[in-house]
């Protein structure tokens, strides 16, 4: 404890008893802040003391600390460092957008499990998607989770929030008939090999724009995923680690896969550009997630299949894996998945159908013997 009780007698000759008492350095800054406090009778304040004391030495202090959610949410982003810069930019977009306009005016010890709630209520009412809000929800939890090891509140109010559920939905794919036309009609479209390479080897796009002639082996018929596209806090594009360990791996090629790199060597070498890039723009520079997306477009229109976005295409393929019987072990091994269960849940509905066509095949025969 710093100073001592003094008697204090205002202008009015009230008498107050105060004292001044140490709280924490500023978890940002370094600087020591002090707490005073103050009763109307000398015993009050030694009693309020004595609890100050207690709680500092319990661990159960918490400074007041009246900065606003706007003003701790800008100091925790530029505090908060994440192994991937793209994750930084995902959770600052969420605090700039989101928690700072509706939470920004209130202040950081005020905030509330129902001033939480409230929100996730107002966004869902709003037309923002169930799985966006539990991305604000892990943000805010993340941001308060620090408040509370600086100091700054007791306990964390989100971890009590209700964020809604996220409901369990198919991927949009192709059927085989709908790939099958598309690949067959755009043989000669600037988007087929990359179109094959997503669809038979199941990458993310990032992925495969990522990709160096060096990580082919033609020998073995295998592709080696060895880094991925991320963004920088700058929102500059540059290569990265894969989004886990899981992600870094080796894909066997099938036929049409090696087919479709041999057609885009060629294309290449016709251009006489060299790149290091297996997928580029035309002029050696690797090609961009926004120009294939274009060309995407432009190829589905030609081939008259319905709308598909980069990403369907890796769930096409992993669907018709599935559906051939492929384990979810297997699955998530060549799709990069780091558990099994997250292959199990995007493609669960694959095995379903197939265990419904298994089970009345078997109930037909039963049937037959009857």
């Amino acid at each position: 404890m710093q100073g001592s009780i003094q008697k204090r007698v205002g202008k009015t000759g009230k008498v107050a008893w105060t004292c001044v008492v140490d709280a924490r350095p500023d978890p940002v800054t370094g600087k020591r802040r002090q707490l005073r406090l103050s009763a109307d009778t000398k015993r009050e304040l030694e009693g309020l003391v004595a609890a100050h004391l207690h709680d500092r030495r319990t661990g159960a202090f918490v400074a007041r600390d009246n900065q606003t959610i706007r003003a701790y949410l800008a100091r925790w982003i530029e505090h908060y460092s994440p192994p991937k810069e793209s994750t930084w930019i995902a959770r600052e977009a969420v605090v700039r957008r989101h928690l700072i306009p509706a939470l920004g005016t209130i202040r950081l010890g005020d905030l509330g499990t129902m001033e939480i709630d409230a929100l996730y209520r107002s966004k869902v009412a709003a037309g923002v998607s169930p799985a966006h809000v539990r991305s604000m929800h892990a943000t805010l939890r993340m941001a308060l989770a620090q408040a509370v090891r600086w100091r700054l509140i007791v306990r964390n109010p989100a971890e009590d929030a209700d964020p809604p559920p996220i409901p369990r939905t198919k991927p949009v794919v192709w059927s085989e008939t709908d790939a099958a036309r598309f690949f067959a009609t755009t043989r000669d479209h600037q988007a087929w090999p990359l179109c094959v390479i997503l669809a038979t080897c199941q990458l993310r796009v990032s992925e495969a724009l990522a990709l160096h002639w060096s990580d082919i082996d033609w020998d073995r018929a295998v592709l080696r995923v060895e880094r991925t596209l991320t963004k920088t806090k700058q929102r500059a594009v540059v290569e990265g680690a894969p989004k886990s360990e899981a992600g870094r791996r080796a894909v066997a090629l099938p036929l049409l896969a090696l087919a479709a790199l041999r057609e885009q060597r060629a294309r290449q070498q016709a251009r006489q550009v060299v790149t290091g890039w297996v997928f580029d723009r035309g002029d050696g520079e690797r090609l961009h997630a926004e120009t294939f997306r274009a060309q995407l477009e432009r190829a589905m229109q030609d081939a008259g299949v319905p709308r598909l976005t980069p990403h369907g295409l890796r769930h096409t393929g992993a669907t018709a894996l599935a559906r051939a019987g492929v384990s979810p072990k297997t699955l998530a091994a060549r799709l990069g998945h780091s558990s099994v269960t997250t292959t199990f849940d995007l493609y669960a509905h694959a095995l379903v159908d197939d265990q419904r066509d298994a089970a009345e095949a078997f109930a037909a025969r039963l049937d037959r013997t009857a």
